[in-house]
């Protein structure tokens, strides 16, 4: 007997002995529904499922996003090391120092390429 054997008997095992109570289920939930009037929204929050809505979980996804990244630039600054002025000189002068590495390389990929 193979494995598949055995599982396909246990599906069918379930199968058998639970389709009936959750057609049953589904008939008694379903049970006050006008099949001339079919209301979609109605029909998924009766069988237990949301309707799909892109626009607010958009809206609820960029606010949250949002509000974390004020919350981490409020921690952040609150929990510096450094005063105020210091830190932003610092943010500057390695901002500077990776736009100058940054430019550095660039130059040198245009070059090599300039010469080949």
């Amino acid at each position: 007997m193979a494995f598949s054997d055995i599982v396909g008997g246990f599906t069918k095992s379930y199968l058998y002995t639970n389709l009936a109570r959750d057609a049953v289920r589904l008939w008694n939930r379903l049970g006050d529904v006008d099949l001339l009037d079919i209301d979609k929204e109605g029909l998924l929050r009766k069988m237990g499922v949301v309707p799909y809505a892109p626009g607010r979980r958009t809206a609820s996804d960029i606010t949250f996003f949002l509000l974390g990244g004020i919350v981490g630039a409020v921690v952040g600054l609150a929990l510096a090391p450094k005063p105020g002025v210091e830190l932003r000189n610092d943010v500057r002068d390695r901002a500077m120092n990776l736009f100058d590495q940054a430019k550095n390389k660039a130059q040198d990929i245009e070059r090599a390429t300039a010469v080949s």
